[in-house]
């Protein structure tokens, strides 16, 4: 029987993450956690840019539009939480957005969240859109898990539906049909980033306003088919 190639097996989990050189000791580590993610890499520095969320891909398209997006939760993980998600584009723009998250209220969904409301309300569907943001979660899982994902629609390795699936599918509808590109890219929050400190300001202070309930937002935001319309 023919050995698998060497490789190092890269895994984010919720409570840490680490490199392993063996499938059995990442499936330990895999098991333990519903939400972890993990991928082999035959370059151990590969292996190092995915845990630390770095991705030579997702550099900034210096042709393109630039948004910084933010997600924001009052009290998250409890009942009593409350999510609002920030959109900034410039100073004074009318683009520039705050809303309540739908559903449930989580830190993850706000984050999600935003970077679609983003993608819906840019009124350039042409030129490339750089989207700034401080979540590593979201920027992972468009680079690496969601096409494994979608072909698995949507089951987990534990055959349970993906935490927040609902979000991610039309996320990547949205990516999928704009005429123009889609680019993350990442920012660290509470560095002094302009752009990201005002997401954060208009995400909190929505958190207070009435929340969305059972995924309504679908109903009245842009329609996917309406990316079908382009100039031929």
């Amino acid at each position: 029987m023919t050995k698998s190639k060497p490789g190092y097996y890269a895994v984010l989990n919720d409570s840490a993450k680490g490199i392993y050189k063996t499938w059995e000791e990442c499936k330990a580590q895999v098991s333990k956690f519903p939400n972890a993610q993990y991928k082999k890499f035959y370059d151990i520095n590969e292996a190092q840019n995915f845990i630390e969320g770095k991705n030579d891909i997702v550099k900034n398209d210096i042709n393109g539009l630039q948004v910084w997006t933010d997600g924001s939760a009052f009290e998250n993980g409890t009942t009593n939480a409350r999510a609002g998600i920030g959109v900034f584009w410039k100073d004074n723009d009318t683009q520039n957005l705050s809303e309540r998250v739908p559903d449930d209220q989580t830190n993850n969904r706000a984050e999600i969240f935003a970077i679609i409301r983003a993608i819906e309300i840019c009124n350039d569907k042409v030129k490339p859109l750089n989207i700034m943001t401080d979540s590593k979660y979201v920027i992972n899982t468009i680079e690496y898990w969601i096409k494994n994902w979608k072909r698995n629609n949507y089951i987990s390795y534990h055959n349970k539906l993906i935490k927040n699936s609902d979000l991610f599918k039309r996320l990547k509808l949205l990516i999928d049909y704009r005429i123009g590109t889609v680019k993350f890219i990442h920012v660290r929050g509470y560095m002094g980033n302009y752009g990201n400190e005002q997401a954060d300001r208009l995400a909190k202070e929505d958190s207070l306003k009435e929340c969305i309930i059972n995924n309504n937002f679908i109903t009245h935001r842009v329609k996917i088919t309406d990316y079908f319309n382009k100039e031929k």
